[in-house]
């Protein structure tokens, strides 16, 4: 997030909009510049994890990176982390105030999901797996639950799909507003 609303508070978004007139190649390299840094570093730190995980407890609870489920959890926490930081840069666009943006983007990752459960009935279940870091998540499951209504896979795409969704968000409030 602190990709572009410190661009804002600093005022220094004007000279980058001096250097890229055309403002969605702008927002265009930031994503791919801020996406490729956190997947090399989550995916880092997840494959670390697993193996110091793995010797550590290997006599109690044995996994293999050959065990069903194990890669795309290792995947599925970069990929989840990436797209969690496009997600708050995209929010932080639409609001360009940093304050603003940690407090939406708490709203939507933290607020959300318990307000969901407030709902009445089935309407719960329903709602709240649409949510989008509760979609996303399901990608860092090693085993589908019985109950899950979106596989890894189909969560990590709605979650894609609220990215999407507030980074065009963030390109349109770019092109109207001044900087």
């Amino acid at each position: 997030m602190l990709v572009i609303t410190s661009e804002y508070s600093t005022g220094t978004i004007r000279s980058t909009l001096l250097a890229v007139p055309t403002r969605l190649p702008m927002l265009a390299a930031k994503s791919v510049v801020l996406a490729a840094l956190i997947f090399v570093a989550t995916e880092a730190i997840a494959i670390a994890s697993f193996f110091l995980g793995v010797a550590i407890l290997h006599a109690k609870v044995p996994v293999s990176l050959g065990d069903p489920g194990v890669l795309r959890v290792i995947l599925g926490m970069g990929l989840y982390l990436t797209m969690l930081g496009l997600f708050s840069m995209a929010i932080g666009g639409l609001f360009r105030n940093t304050v603003a943006g940690i407090t939406g983007v708490i709203a939507f990752v933290m607020v959300l999901p318990v307000l969901s459960q407030l709902l009445p009935g089935s309407l719960v279940k329903h709602v709240h797996v649409y949510l989008p870091t509760e979609a996303g998540r399901l990608v860092g499951q090693a085993h589908q639950g019985s109950g899950d209504l979106l596989s890894p896979w189909q969560g990590f795409g709605v979650f894609c799909l609220w990215t999407a969704l507030f980074l065009a968000f963030g390109a349109f409030a770019l092109r109207r507003r001044n900087a």
